[in-house]
């Protein structure tokens, strides 16, 4: 008969991925960096009080051209957005929050210049970077938790937009993007949106710092921002050509 031990009874592994829970485990803050952990701001005895500045040993000014092989040209070919953050952030180092738990959005604290920042960034390795519900909560709690302690936002977009489905719309999607829309509409500090691969539809002025009244704005070279992608737009343009072609698709598949 085999025994359970407390941390597998009922530990921080054995708690559901879910926004009820806490974002961070006691094991995960004591395997951060000291510094990175001091940049979380739930380790600030008050919201007036501002993350320590540590200087970068990697310089400010230096150019990442490693993200070139790490952004494919293709849209329809998934990355990790994980490795461009490291490549961006100093040192390579930045802290995830609610990794666990809608994942198709990454949340992370992380430090550019020395300074602590907030990461927001679609993941097109967990559909495909859409955004839902799960992931509209998640990255609207973690811009609204930035707000409250002064910590700039860094957004990285490829958004292909909302996840479709009767499920989503009956859950409230467009009252949970809208959500997130606010909280990035009602932020005081700076932000910088990166646009990589493709920004459409809905989720685009969501994650779309600009339209939210950024600082700063970079798109990346090839990058497509449109209402929708040119494919969706030519369907619904030409439905009768559409239907043809998948009739012929099925014909010779």
């Amino acid at each position: 008969m085999r025994l359970w031990d407390r941390e597998e009874l009922g530990g921080a592994e054995a708690m559901p991925p879910d926004p009820v829970w806490p974002a961070l485990s006691l094991r995960a803050r004591r395997s951060a960096s000291p510094r990175f952990a001091t940049s979380c701001p739930f380790s600030r005895s008050n919201n007036g009080e501002l993350a320590p500045y540590y200087p970068p040993s990697d310089a400010a000014d230096r150019r990442c051209e490693r993200v070139l092989d790490l952004v494919p040209t293709d849209p329809k070919q998934s990355y990790d957005v994980r490795h461009v953050m490291a490549e961006i952030v100093d040192d390579g180092e930045f802290f995830e929050v609610r990794r666990d738990w809608a994942a198709n959005v990454v949340c992370a604290f992380a430090r550019i210049d020395g300074h602590a920042v907030g990461v927001v960034a679609n993941q097109p390795m967990v559909l495909a970077g859409c955004l839902d519900i799960h992931a509209s909560e998640k990255a609207a709690g973690f811009v609204r938790t930035c707000d409250a302690f002064n910590i700039p936002l860094v957004t990285l977009v490829d958004v292909p937009g909302f996840m479709p489905g009767t499920g989503q719309e009956h859950g409230g999607i467009i009252r949970h993007g809208a959500q997130a829309s606010l909280r990035l509409l009602r932020r005081v500090g700076a932000a910088d949106p990166d646009h990589h691969a493709q920004a459409f539809g809905g989720a685009y002025i969501v994650m779309d710092l600009e339209v939210h009244r950024a600082d700063l704005s970079f798109a990346w070279p090839g990058n497509e921002i449109a209402v929708m992608g040119p494919r969706s737009r030519s369907q619904h343009r030409f439905p009768q050509r559409a239907q043809a072609e998948r009739r012929s698709q099925w014909a010779t598949g």
